[in-house]
């Protein structure tokens, strides 16, 4: 059953009114890209235009006192003029020249749509009358007449599809779509004529023959009246993409409109997880689908895609986002107010922000995957089951639980894979794999895994309570395959494993909630450390191993704890411009090795039973 839809869901956009300036009438009538194509009449004569949303661009046939556009295609401009013997012809204008259309040995020729080569229209003789469509491909003229039609005309074309409509032996017209084979016919509901003018991808649109004249727009499922806001009657004449021309009539004038329509995917009204493919700012062709419940609306612009938003979602909706042959695409922002199972959009840079709500079942959590996030922002009511990204960089993520964060880079497009956002999760983060570089400043409770080849400017804040016995870490291990530099970790609970090729200007303190006084290289002075409180925590494992080809592995970084049970430092810088650094642990360290380049030196219990041992130049460990 096919329904007549007056619903906000069904279409929205917005309305702009076109109007060649100094005239006193404009009337569009065909649109390809942003690019609009019609007439204007100025001083009582009437004349083409093509306008590109700045200019506006007088087109008059040679020889005409009457010049009217009708349809564009790249370059080539179709529509008829008058001569000044009342003999109307079409025409094709293809940017410099101009070619007279005549159609058949008929009196008058219309060239009303055009696709490429393809141009169809109307030609008609007076005596006696007679209307028949045609298509018209360069070299061969072809008559198109609808079967059991009074007359019949031919208004638009795409690709292999004519639109245009028929009157029948009782005077009403019917809309039609014919593809080279086969007529269809196509009625708006209802006991009113219906004029299919142009049609894009699944969109037709036309007008009805009512008392106050309607615009409309079909979809293959739902028809959706179209109306100028204040108009008295709405004609729509062209489509291109999501804009859609034509013209309005209020208060005895004639304007010209284009109207840009949010598109719609997923289920809604009648439709069931209806995917659509768009083109970006690259002329890529991208795909939007919505299933597991609900709908989405994606908002277009002049070059590319704005923010999508989704409506009536579930806990199993998964949007997807795609590409032919894995080119890349932008996307800016996605609101979604309900839950989702999942984002994918592996091919999809994503800025702006991402919001997803929350689901009213406690288990459910969301999958979020992309290519890569610039200036972004996730805010998720949902916990993250997991996120995947080639790289991420500005921003931030606000969630109340993350399973795992993973940059997975690309050496094909020279991306490394660094992940440099600020981080503020109520629960914990189970994993973070990051091929490349880590940074921002991050707040959770716990974190159970974290590995990069590079940590920088990277601040962690843990704030779970202490275990005094030991069995639960705050931070359960972090590896920086190459640099620890410039960062600080401040745990109020205990850490389990830190590995580093190398530290530099760094701090990492086990027990303490908070460093007021971390100086301008964000590194706690380490005779500071011995007034602040660590409450019992641990360091488990501390190692700096090295790194090829460094001359040091350890310089200006301080690590504290109430007690550490292994540490491991190799190549340590000892001098430090006559400030400590090193370790602060209040009941020593279970088992200290230092590697320099006279050998290993190792020491148990170290500074416990007031055995502490005296290392070299500025490097110290301090007990209480």
């Amino acid at each position: 059953m096919t329904a007549i839809l007056f619903s906000s869901c069904a279409l929205a956009g917005t309305w702009t009114t076109l109007e060649k300036p100094g005239a006193t009438e404009t009337n569009a009538y065909g649109i390809d890209g942003n690019n609009i194509v019609g007439n204007y009449v100025q001083d009582d004569v009437g004349h083409g235009f093509l306008y590109d949303g700045l200019t506006w661009t007088t087109l008059d046939a040679p020889g005409a006192i009457a010049t009217y556009v009708q349809s564009i295609s790249g370059n080539n401009i179709v529509g008829y003029y008058m001569d000044g013997a009342g003999h109307y012809a079409g025409f094709l204008y293809n940017g410099s020249t101009w070619t007279t259309l005549d159609a058949l040995g008929a009196e008058w020729t219309f060239a009303y749509g055009v696709d490429g080569n393809n141009i169809v229209g109307r030609y008609m003789n007076t005596f006696p009358l007679n209307i028949y469509g045609f298509i018209y491909n360069g070299s061969t003229w072809e008559t198109l007449d609808a079967p059991g039609a009074l007359q019949s005309e031919a208004e638009g074309i795409s690709g292999d599809k004519i639109f245009g409509y028929y009157q029948d032996s009782s005077g009403l017209c019917h809309g039609y779509i014919y593809n080279g084979k086969k007529w269809t016919t196509l009625d708006m509901p209802g006991e009113y004529g219906t004029f299919i003018q142009d049609g894009d991808g699944d969109n037709i649109v036309g007008w009805r023959d009512t008392d106050s004249e309607q615009g409309f727009i079909y979809d293959g499922l739902t028809w959706t009246i179209l109306e100028m806001p204040g108009a008295d009657k709405t004609w729509a004449y062209g489509i291109s993409g999501n804009k859609i021309v034509g013209n309005y009539w209020v208060g005895f004038n004639f304007y010209g409109f284009v109207y840009a329509f949010d598109v719609n995917f997923g289920s809604f009204d009648m439709h069931k997880n209806i995917r659509r493919t768009l083109k970006d700012c690259d002329g890529n062709d991208v795909t939007f689908s919505l299933s597991g419940g609900g709908y989405g609306r994606i908002e277009l612009r002049d070059c590319g895609f704005g923010q999508i938003e989704l409506f009536e979602t579930t806990d199993k909706s998964v949007l997807r986002i795609s590409t032919r042959g894995g080119v890349r695409t932008e996307i800016d922002g996605i609101i979604c107010n309900g839950p989702l199972k999942s984002i994918s959009a592996k091919t999809a840079k994503f800025s702006g922000s991402v919001t997803i709500g929350q689901s009213s079942n406690p288990e459910a959590a969301v999958k979020i995957a992309f290519d890569r996030g610039e200036d972004l922002i996730i805010n998720s009511q949902m916990p993250i089951k997991s996120l995947k990204a080639a790289e991420w960089s500005g921003g931030d993520i606000n969630a109340p639980f993350i399973g795992s964060i993973a940059t997975m880079g690309d050496k094909k497009r020279d991306i490394r894979g660094d992940l440099d956002i600020d981080v503020n999760v109520a629960g914990a983060i189970d994993s973070v794999k990051i091929a490349g570089e880590l940074s921002g400043t991050w707040d959770c409770n716990t974190v159970k895994n974290i590995m990069a080849i590079e940590i920088n400017d990277f601040n962690l804040a843990l704030d779970q309570d202490l275990d005094p016995s030991g069995r639960t870490f705050a931070l359960g291990k972090l590896t920086a395959k190459g640099y620890f530099y410039g960062s600080v970790i401040l745990s109020v609970g205990n850490i389990g494993a830190i590995t580093a090729g190398a530290m530099a200007e760094s701090s990492c303190l086990a027990g303490a909630s908070s460093a007021s006084d971390l100086d301008e290289d964000n590194v706690l002075d380490l005779p500071d450390l011995l007034s602040t409180t660590f409450n019992g925590a641990m360091i488990k494992s501390i190692k700096i191993v090295g790194i090829k080809g460094e001359e040091y592995g350890m310089t200006n970084s301080n690590i504290a704890a109430t007690h550490i049970v292994n540490a491991y430092v190799a190549y340590p810088s000892y001098y430090n411009s006559d400030i400590p650094f090193g370790f602060t642990a209040e009941s020593g360290i279970d088992l200290l090795k230092i590697k320099d380049y006279y050998g290993i030196h190792s020491w148990k219990n170290a500074g416990q039973n007031s055995d502490i041992p005296t290392l070299t130049g500025d490097m110290k460990l301090r007990t209480d």
